[in-house]
């Protein structure tokens, strides 16, 4: 009981960026996996073409605020700057939009995303007027308050979405229900943190924030395309059918890896930042980081080994029929999100310390690959060729990411050392549910291996909560 009131009154608790992130993207892969059995591969292919759209705009006009305001050794400033600037993003974005609407729709040969794409262009117009004491509540570490807006949210568009959906039939209604919730959570953000709205131009003062955030925007950009190219591709060579079928099993690997890795990483960014910042604290900040990684990494191992064992077992449950050409898709998708979710505390790690330019580089480097492996590989092996793809420029990225990190070899003999356990429990969960599949290839074996993942996951889980960069407080 003390533990559960400790935890509900501390609002820096790791659980609470967990809770955060999962509404903010486990709600919406929930969200897509109950529209897939509403809906047909080509109507989600539709929302996907959407939400592509959004995502480029957005990264396009990336400014990296929060990650600036967060990462910096002193208190900035200047809110009403930041929200200005903020404000003028999402207008622009918006306008961008609207104005390429009939080009979004040639490129992706799809006409009946028209109408989709008008609504979703008032998206980030409505996401950008929030109030921009948001950042300081994330410096602050105020991730209790931060994860019931989100959650609450979540839930509305969650459920306004299956009911429109479930009624009308029509795909429009999954971005109709994401404007109200996007709405509801900006008037939230000012109603708890503080009034914003008001415009100030005076750039010049948040001049340092612009210097650093830029390569966050780089980054962003060719993130963009690392994580949506192949979404591009998929739709334009292979049809609105195959890329619904790729945007769902994406959905799944990224819920079951890539979202938590997420998650971990706005709680690791605050921390890393803090212990950056605290003087003389590096070889700490290495082991923590070290011990982090080899943590991320068994999840990884474990979760992707159950998805590729029983992967025609969950998209049946997940999806029903007609979704079995996903079989194979979901096999190497979930090799290829459990290497984004190792790279993704790499980048986290390497943003914190002050080397925002060294992850754009890395991430336009893993770009150039990954595209010029699309094109390459897309012909003979289809579908496949596109993960085989970003499977590649992932590995080299995570390699590129952690090249330049001292004494690597000796952080991460310590860190297997001092978590041998762990070590041992996940290697024995893996080959019990190995074993279970070859003695029990049915649905009782799938249950029974579930529950070996979920002592797995829990266990990792604890693992992780009680870890603090405390912990890693050493004589080396």
């Amino acid at each position: 009981m003390n533990k559960i009131k400790n935890v509900l009154y501390n609002k820096s608790h790791p659980l609470w960026v967990f809770i955060q992130q999962f509404a903010l993207r486990g709600l919406l892969g929930i969200k897509f996996l109950l529209i897939a059995r509403l809906l047909d591969p080509v109507d989600v292919g539709l929302i996907t073409i959407a939400l592509i759209s959004l995502t480029l705009t957005e990264a396009l006009t990336e400014m990296g605020l929060m990650q600036a305001i967060v990462q910096n050794k002193n208190r900035v400033e200047h809110i009403r700057v930041i929200w200005t600037l903020q404000f003028i993003r999402g207008f622009i974005i918006t306008v961008i939009l609207l104005i390429l609407n009939n080009y979004v729709v040639i490129l992706f040969n799809e006409p009946d995303a028209k109408y989709i794409l008008f609504l979703a262009a008032f998206v980030p117009l409505i996401k950008n007027v929030s109030s921009s004491n948001f950042y300081y509540a994330v410096r602050d570490k105020n991730f209790k308050v931060i994860s019931i807006i989100y959650g609450l949210t979540g839930l509305i568009d969650l459920v306004g979405s299956i009911i429109l959906i479930a009624i009308f039939k029509d795909p429009i209604f999954a971005i109709a229900s994401l404007l109200i919730a996007e709405l509801i959570k900006s008037i939230l953000t000012h109603v708890v943190f503080g009034w914003t709205i008001k415009f100030d131009f005076r750039f010049y003062l948040i001049k340092d924030l612009l210097v650093y955030g830029r390569w966050i925007w780089g980054n962003s950009i060719s993130s963009f395309f690392v994580n949506q190219f192949d979404k591009i591709i998929a739709s334009t060579f292979l049809g609105t059918k195959i890329l619904g079928l790729y945007q769902m099993g994406q959905k799944v690997t990224q819920m079951a890896i890539a979202d938590i890795s997420f998650a971990a990483g706005q709680y690791l960014f605050p921390q890393f930042s803090q212990m950056y910042r605290n003087n003389n604290n590096d070889r700490n900040l290495k082991k923590f980081y070290s011990n982090v990684m080899l943590l991320m990494i068994g999840f990884s191992v474990v979760i992707s080994s159950f998805v590729i064992i029983y992967a025609k077992q969950i998209i049946l449950i997940v999806f029903g029929i007609g979704w079995e050409e996903m079989n194979n898709i979901i096999k190497l998708m979930i090799i290829s999100s459990s290497l984004s979710a190792i790279t993704y505390v790499s980048v986290v790690y390497n943003r914190a310390i002050g080397k925002p330019k060294k992850v754009t580089i890395v991430s336009y480097i893993q770009l150039i690959v990954f595209v010029s492996l699309c094109f390459i590989l897309v012909h003979p092996l289809n579908i496949n060729g596109l993960i085989l793809g970003n499977i590649i420029s992932y590995l080299l990225g995570l390699l590129l990411l952690n090249y330049s990190f001292e004494n690597k070899i000796k952080y991460v003999i310590n860190s297997v050392k001092e978590n041998y356990v762990m070590v041992i429990v996940t290697t024995g969960i893996i080959a019990l549910m190995l074993t279970i599949n070859k003695v029990t290839p049915s649905i009782l074996g799938f249950f029974l291996s579930l529950v070996f993942l979920m002592f797995g996951v829990f266990y990792l889980g604890q693992k992780f909560m009680k870890r603090r960069p405390t912990d890693s407080l050493e004589t080396m």
